[in-house]
Protein backbone atom coordinates (compact mmCIF):
# COMPACT_ATOMS: atom_id res chain seq x y z
CA UNK A 1 0.00 0.00 0.00
CA UNK A 2 1.39 3.38 -0.99
CA UNK A 3 0.39 7.04 -0.94
CA UNK A 4 1.79 9.65 -3.32
CA UNK A 5 0.98 13.30 -3.91
CA UNK A 6 -0.33 13.95 -7.42
CA UNK A 7 -1.02 17.71 -7.27
CA UNK A 8 -1.70 20.14 -4.45
CA UNK A 9 -4.46 18.67 -2.32
CA UNK A 10 -4.71 15.34 -4.20
CA UNK A 11 -3.20 12.08 -2.96
CA UNK A 12 -3.29 8.75 -4.77
CA UNK A 13 -3.58 5.62 -2.66
CA UNK A 14 -2.53 2.42 -4.38
CA UNK A 15 -2.82 -1.21 -3.35
CA UNK A 16 -1.33 -4.02 -5.44
CA UNK A 17 -1.61 -7.72 -4.68
CA UNK A 18 1.89 -9.27 -4.86
CA UNK A 19 0.73 -12.49 -6.49
CA UNK A 20 -2.06 -11.54 -8.89
CA UNK A 21 -1.12 -7.87 -9.47
CA UNK A 22 -4.76 -6.97 -8.77
CA UNK A 23 -4.78 -3.17 -8.44
CA UNK A 24 -6.97 -0.77 -6.46
CA UNK A 25 -6.43 3.00 -6.74
CA UNK A 26 -8.30 5.85 -5.05
CA UNK A 27 -7.88 9.61 -4.78
CA UNK A 28 -8.16 11.51 -1.50
CA UNK A 29 -7.75 15.15 -0.52
CA UNK A 30 -5.88 14.34 2.70
CA UNK A 31 -3.06 12.03 3.77
CA UNK A 32 -4.19 10.89 7.22
CA UNK A 33 -4.83 7.76 9.26
CA UNK A 34 -8.57 8.30 8.72
CA UNK A 35 -8.22 8.19 4.93
CA UNK A 36 -5.97 5.14 5.32
CA UNK A 37 -8.75 3.35 7.23
CA UNK A 38 -11.31 4.36 4.57
CA UNK A 39 -9.03 3.08 1.80
CA UNK A 40 -8.32 -0.18 3.65
CA UNK A 41 -12.06 -0.76 4.04
CA UNK A 42 -12.37 -0.30 0.27
CA UNK A 43 -9.49 -2.71 -0.38
CA UNK A 44 -10.92 -5.37 1.93
CA UNK A 45 -14.30 -5.10 0.17
CA UNK A 46 -13.00 -5.05 -3.41
CA UNK A 47 -10.25 -7.67 -3.31
CA UNK A 48 -11.69 -10.92 -4.73
CA UNK A 49 -9.72 -12.99 -2.19
CA UNK A 50 -8.70 -12.76 1.49
CA UNK A 51 -5.80 -10.47 2.39
CA UNK A 52 -3.04 -12.10 4.44
CA UNK A 53 -0.69 -9.17 5.07
CA UNK A 54 -0.58 -5.45 4.35
CA UNK A 55 2.72 -3.92 3.23
CA UNK A 56 3.13 -0.17 3.58
CA UNK A 57 5.65 2.46 2.56
CA UNK A 58 6.37 3.37 6.23
CA UNK A 59 4.39 6.62 6.00
CA UNK A 60 3.27 8.22 9.27
CA UNK A 61 -0.38 7.72 8.36
CA UNK A 62 0.15 3.93 8.49
CA UNK A 63 1.51 3.98 12.06
CA UNK A 64 -1.14 6.16 13.68
CA UNK A 65 -2.89 4.57 16.65
CA UNK A 66 -6.28 4.80 14.94
CA UNK A 67 -5.13 2.68 12.00
CA UNK A 68 -3.22 0.23 14.20
CA UNK A 69 -6.32 -0.41 16.31
CA UNK A 70 -8.42 -0.94 13.18
CA UNK A 71 -5.91 -3.44 11.76
CA UNK A 72 -6.03 -5.41 15.02
CA UNK A 73 -9.83 -5.36 14.94
CA UNK A 74 -9.81 -6.69 11.37
CA UNK A 75 -7.18 -9.31 12.28
CA UNK A 76 -4.75 -7.96 9.69
CA UNK A 77 -0.98 -8.16 9.92
CA UNK A 78 1.04 -5.12 8.83
CA UNK A 79 4.49 -5.37 7.29
CA UNK A 80 6.26 -2.02 6.99
CA UNK A 81 9.16 -3.39 4.96
CA UNK A 82 8.59 -2.23 1.41
CA UNK A 83 11.22 -4.28 -0.38
CA UNK A 84 13.06 -3.57 -3.64
CA UNK A 85 10.59 -5.69 -5.62
CA UNK A 86 7.74 -3.42 -4.49
CA UNK A 87 9.78 -0.30 -5.29
CA UNK A 88 10.42 -1.62 -8.81
CA UNK A 89 6.73 -2.44 -9.26
CA UNK A 90 5.76 1.09 -8.15
CA UNK A 91 8.05 2.60 -10.79
CA UNK A 92 6.62 0.39 -13.53
CA UNK A 93 3.00 1.53 -13.02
Amino acid sequence: MDVCKIVNGKYQRTDIDDCSRYLIVSLFTRRTATTSVIFLEQVLEEMPFPIQRIQTDRGREFFAEKLQRQLIEWGQEQNDKLDLRMQKLKRSL
